[in-house]
């Protein structure tokens, strides 16, 4: 019900650890579109065009048939060593 960009494609959380932010595999979450592989997703229209990205990115996602779990934002407020997580195929109505 909160097509946010983090809700709908996953996120990579980072923990502070002596001043620096680090991560690792097990902080990688999915989001709505990885539980719904393979399924249906239904969304309100209103939320998910009032946040930014999130409309060009599933657009994308749909358009390509793969979910990417990325930052938003290219270009991070603080430099930390970060993942990429490996896309996933997609297959959703």
């Amino acid at each position: 019900m909160n097509p946010t960009y983090s809700n709908l494609f996953g996120r990579i959380e980072h923990e502070a650890m002596m001043g620096a932010l680090v991560t690792d595999f097990t902080l990688v979450r999915g989001g709505s579109m990885h539980r719904a592989n393979g399924g249906y997703l239904v969304l309100p229209r209103e939320d998910l065009l009032r946040n930014p990205f999130t409309w060009e990115s599933l657009k994308r996602c749909l358009r390509n048939g793969e979910i990417a779990i990325e930052e938003p934002i290219e270009t991070p407020v603080f430099t930390t060593k970060s993942l990429r997580p490996v896309p996933i195929p997609l297959e959703i109505r």
